[in-house]
């Protein structure tokens, strides 16, 4: 495994392979598991730290935005190398924020989907390129899940009911 090499934010970035995401957890301490999960993530190169950033929003609905240094249970991610930072506005984390529940935190990645690369190559050498990406909410995906295990041959080991609690979630 090793060391991700050292990279300079001049290296090339596939910019049709950068993404915003947004962790929320109830509190900065559970963010321990996430820092973990996302180092070793950039040790195996599937990903490239851009940005990140965590916001604390207290009961009355204030923020306060904390730096990667700020964080404790964000440690591991002091320790994967690279340079990132100053690519998230203010305003970028205002909006974001807006989906951060009052009480909790949350964390805010952009990073570069390094595990797509060859995909992205492709598409350019085709005369193509990578146009856009998006996460399917959970309840749609799981809904589909279900409906196709209940398909006749269906290779989907799945109950044939939909988990509890995404029946309001299916759009």
């Amino acid at each position: 495994m090793g060391r991700p090499r050292e990279w300079d934010p001049s290296d090339d970035v596939d910019t049709d392979l950068v993404e915003f995401v947004i962790v929320g957890v109830p509190g900065l301490a559970s963010l321990d598991e996430v820092g973990e999960a996302l180092a070793e993530l950039v040790r195996l190169q599937a990903i490239r730290i851009l940005d990140i950033v965590t916001v604390v929003k207290d009961s009355a609905g204030e923020i306060e935005v904390l730096e990667l240094d700020d964080v404790d249970s964000l440690q591991p991610l002091r320790h994967v190398g690279g340079t990132f930072g100053g690519l998230l506005s203010s305003n970028d984390v205002n909006l974001a924020a807006a989906a951060v529940a009052p009480g909790t935190a949350a964390m805010m990645l952009l990073a570069e989907d390094r595990w797509a690369r060859p995909l992205s190559a492709a598409a350019r050498a085709a005369g193509g390129r990578v146009l856009a990406g998006e996460r399917v909410p959970r309840g749609r995906i799981s809904r589909s899940l279900v409906d196709a295990a209940g398909s006749p041959g269906s290779p989907w080991p799945y109950a044939e009911e939909a988990p509890a609690g995404t029946q309001d979630e299916i759009a």
